[in-house]
């Protein structure tokens, strides 16, 4: 017994381990295979398995505290981000720099590769991207103006601590690339600013230019230098300028490659308009020119204002600039961004309400309003909405992030406008973080995919106060495209939709209507699926409306363009069950039958010889269900077909089944039978003696059982010795 106890344990676990091992190689199996892996357009592999973390995913952290980010795109989904850095508070603040990739992934050393980290402090990093995969990052410091050029594998290119520009500090720089793979800055010198500095950089890392920097202006209190380049390689220059004395005004200028300015000693006029015009920022207009925009105080309260400027200096729209928003309250801060086409999108801080929010407004190469009379409302959500900032990508949609108070906090949002104007992420904007105590200071580029890449500084107080770098990409899917539906009408029912692949979308959800789709509120997806194709099946005739909504990590798309399909089938054949019983002897017959896809009715025939075809026949009913109770008061074979119906028309016949009736009383006399003799007391009596017999049977087997109990077993007696005594005489 012992021995059988351990086989039956050993067997008991082998199966044990059989199982886990099956298990663990299933689920090793269902992970690889979910790992939903596609490859974009540029045939870059991308995993929707993101490492993109809501809220945020860490760029920099630890080591006391991370400053000012700034960000570049260089397609693909991937950016580079460069922020200033007091990981070695020995030599005060250094600048590092990190690659992500699409999925989120760091693509250089952990917490970000050095790009300066001289004696003296470095501050106040700006980027822009290279045109090969890389970018020149600048920044100012202790010992003058410094640029950097990291290729796409984070190695600097010039020098261990880049080319310096100026052994003076300044402030604002800001970088153009030339297109021959250097890079021209510009930048104020002196706090208030006298000067507007040039230098250029040439892709080998040496400074061009002279010995100096060129002037761009240098009167009194000239600030905030903007830049864009121009079709031929030089780049224009718009500042903030106090030549007068008594009011800003806004100056520009034009630098050759070589150069050599274009439009006069320091600079031409762009607005100066009595009151102060101030904070300018530009964008190319796609040639020679540009496009200028500003704050401007005129009326005496500050609306925002625009100009182009083509590439001779002339000014091309209304002297001293067009009216991009004058509505009531203020307006200020405006950013500007090419669309691609020739047309620039302008954002800007609005007061119109009962708080600063922000609007858009797009304007066409001939300075002419594309969206709403002053300006799209981007976001005007409770409390404050200020610190913006604009990409946009060759599609021409705009990127907008800010900081937003609206729950009391300072949180960063992010939205996404399309060429027409229309806001396609959630109204009010998308929340990117709102985890910590303070996130700030967002900076924002395209994807080149149609979503952007965000990064910010968050505050923490957990431990000693400090500032790490954090970023996120933001890529809800693209309306998908439906395909039309084909064939159109369609003659079974079977709906066939096919769309284009979003490879950011991880499922499709497919809606269904019986009227067009503009939204999707109150309807309930017909399937959700993970593939670009799906088989519908619509069981009525009528015109159906089709649309496909794409989702991933970040939430649901817009809805794809609206398809429709009329269905126009005729239901195929019934399959009616044979008729039990065979023979019937009460006419009472019931019939049954599948339900047929599309049938909205079904017409019963009864013939008394097989039915081929229906003609000259008369249904004896119809029905909606698939089942009908028919009665036949003659005796006789009855033969049955069903046929379904629909609006289009009506299907073969069923399958042909029959029945006897014999409604013939069975003693043949025309008479009912006469009722069986009642026999229960005959049949209650045979089972009060068979009760009687088992108690019996039961009782004495239970007394031998305890007799035996009681009594041990002895061994047999010998038979008795017989007596040798004569028998007893009876006399």
């Amino acid at each position: 017994m012992k021995r059988a106890r351990n086989r039956f344990t050993k067997y008991f676990l082998l199966i044990i381990v059989i199982a886990y091992t099956s298990g663990m190689v299933f689920l090793s199996n269902y992970d690889i295979n979910h790992d939903s892996t596609k490859i974009n357009q540029n045939q870059e592999i991308i995993t929707s398995n993101y490492t993109w973390e809501m809220n945020g995913t860490v760029i920099a952290d630890g080591y006391l505290s991370h400053y000012d980010p700034v960000i570049c795109s260089i397609g693909n989904g991937s950016a580079i981000i460069a922020w200033e850095d007091w990981r070695n508070p020995a030599t005060n603040s250094d600048i590092y720099a990190q690659r992500v990739n699409s999925t989120g992934h760091a693509q250089w050393t952990s917490n970000g590769i050095v790009v300066c980290n001289k004696t003296l402090g470095q501050e106040d990093p700006v980027i822009c991207s290279d045109g090969n995969d890389g970018a020149f990052i600048g920044w100012s410091g202790d010992e003058g103006m410094w640029v950097q050029k990291i290729n796409g594998n984070g190695e600097a290119q010039w020098g261990a601590n880049g080319s310096q520009l100026h052994n003076v500090s300044g402030y604002r720089m800001q970088l153009c690339p030339d297109g021959l793979g250097g890079v021209i800055a510009v930048w104020d010198e002196g706090f208030l600013g006298d000067l507007i500095l040039a230098r250029r950089v040439h892709s080998n890392g040496t400074v061009l230019w002279g010995a100096d920097p060129i002037i761009i202006s240098n009167l009194t209190n000239c600030v905030y230098p903007k830049i864009c380049n121009d079709s031929s390689g030089g780049v224009i220059i718009t500042w903030q300028d106090y030549r007068t004395g008594t009011d800003n005004n806004i100056y520009a200028q034009k630098l050759f490659l070589n150069g050599t300015a274009q439009w006069g000693s320091n600079g031409t006029i762009i607005c100066n308009q009595d009151n102060n015009q101030y904070a300018p920022d530009i964008c190319t207009d796609n040639g020679d020119g540009a496009i200028i925009t500003w704050t401007d105080n005129r009326s005496g309260s500050t609306d925002i204002y625009t100009q182009r400027i083509l590439f001779n200096g002339t000014t091309m729209w209304t002297s001293n600039g067009t009216i991009i928003c004058n509505s009531s309250g203020p307006q200020e801060t405006p950013r500007i961004h090419e669309d691609g086409s020739g047309n620039a999108i302008i954002v800007w801080n609005d007061y119109r309400g009962a708080n600063w929010d922000i609007y858009a407004q797009k304007i066409d190469g001939l300075g002419n309003h594309q969206w709403l009379a002053n300006g799209t409302i981007i976001c005007n959500a409770t409390n404050t909405q200020d610190d913006y900032m604009i990409s946009t990508d060759m599609s021409g949609r705009a990127f907008v992030t800010w900081e937003d108070s609206r729950t009391g906090g300072i949180d960063i949002f992010a939205q996404k406008i399309e060429p027409d104007g229309n806001v396609t992420w959630p109204q009010n904007g998308f929340l990117i973080c709102n985890k910590f105590d303070l996130q700030a200071d967002a900076q924002i580029c395209s994807d080149e995919l149609g979503g952007a890449i965000i990064t910010w500084e968050v505050q923490k107080q957990s431990g000693p106060p400090r500032y790490d770098v954090y970023a996120s990409r933001v890529i809800i899917p693209t309306s998908p495209t439906l395909e039309s539906i084909l064939p159109n009408p369609s003659n079974d029912g079977l709906i066939l939709l096919n769309w284009s692949d979003n490879y950011d979308a991880n499922k499709y959800y497919i809606y269904r209507n019986t009227s067009k789709i503009n939204n999707i509120n109150g309807l309930t997806p017909r399937a959700i699926v993970n593939a670009t194709v799906y088989q519908d099946i619509v069981t009525a005739n009528g015109l159906y409306h089709y649309v496909v909504v794409a989702e991933n990590f970040w939430g649901n798309g817009s809805i794809s363009n609206c398809q429709n399909v009329s269905v126009e089938f005729v239901p195929g054949p019934p399959i009616l069950d044979p008729i039990l019983p065979r023979i019937d002897n009460d006419g009472s017959i019931y019939l049954s039958w599948n339900d047929v896809i599309g049938a909205t009715d079904y017409y019963i025939f009864r013939d008394n010889v097989t039915i081929n075809s229906t003609l000259g026949l008369t249904p004896i009913d119809s029905v909606a269900q698939t089942f009908y109770p028919d009665s036949v008061p003659i005796n006789g074979t009855f033969f049955y077909v069903i046929v379904a119906y629909n609006s289009t028309g009506s299907s073969p016949i069923s399958n042909c089944e029959n029945v006897t009736v014999d409604l013939t009383p069975p003693n043949g006399n025309g008479e009912p039978d006469e009722p069986p003799p009642d026999n229960t007391w005959i049949w209650i009596s045979i089972l009060i003696v068979g009760i009687a017999i088992a108690a019996v049977i039961i009782i004495r087997g239970i007394m031998v059982r305890s007799r035996s109990k009681k009594t041990p077993l002895k061994p047999p007696k010998s038979p008795p010795t017989p007596s040798k005594k004569p028998p007893i005489s009876s006399e």
